[in-house]
């Protein structure tokens, strides 16, 4: 994999991974987040697809029309669109952590308190409890990065699949300049 390809797709995820956290922000500060109900957060949650969808595709053309000088295979649209979006999940996966562990304790504080209610649910053994919740406390917040990541990685290639068919350009023959270009 060449550097500037790797540069350019940093670069671009920076962007676009900015405008999704400045998003997650706007949406926390208003007192929405991720972890209530759906039917809460749909709003930010649309916006937040938006902006990631028109970030990856608006990247790859960037890309294409810059870097390749205007022509780029499927797989090459595929792989730049991943790229961009592990840079995504990156931005957005520290912002959770220190969302989480400085300023939005409370919400980790429940999540840990309702793991603890459904392991004494279980029937689970005080001891071995305490166990575990002391070790997903301090793992908690990296569990989510990880799970944040693996979330964008995995909406990032189902994105990709489809955009880098839209934007995926071969060079045209030399023989017809009026043939279409794909």
């Amino acid at each position: 994999m060449k550097q500037e390809t790797l540069k350019s797709a940093m670069f671009h995820g920076a962007i676009v991974g900015l405008i999704f956290v400045t998003n997650s922000l706007v949406a926390y500060l208003f007192g929405y987040n991720e972890f209530k109900p759906l039917a809460e957060t749909s709003v930010f949650s649309v916006l937040s697809y938006l902006i990631l969808i028109i970030g990856i595709v608006a990247a790859q053309r960037d890309y294409r029309d810059n870097t390749l000088s205007g022509t780029i295979s499927y797989r090459q649209g595929l792989w730049y669109a991943i790229l961009v979006g592990i840079s995504i999940s990156v931005f957005h996966s520290a912002y959770k952590i220190v969302l989480l562990k400085y300023f939005d304790a409370e919400t980790l504080q429940q999540i840990l308190d309702f793991m603890e209610y459904n392991f004494i649910s279980a029937g689970l053994p005080q001891n071995e409890i305490k166990e575990v919740m002391q070790l997903t406390n301090k793992t908690l917040a990296l569990s989510f990065m990880f799970a944040g990541m693996v979330n964008f990685a995995i909406i990032t290639f189902c994105i990709a699949l489809f955009s880098s068919f839209k934007i995926k350009r071969t060079a045209p023959n030399n023989d017809n300049d009026n043939k279409k270009i794909e």
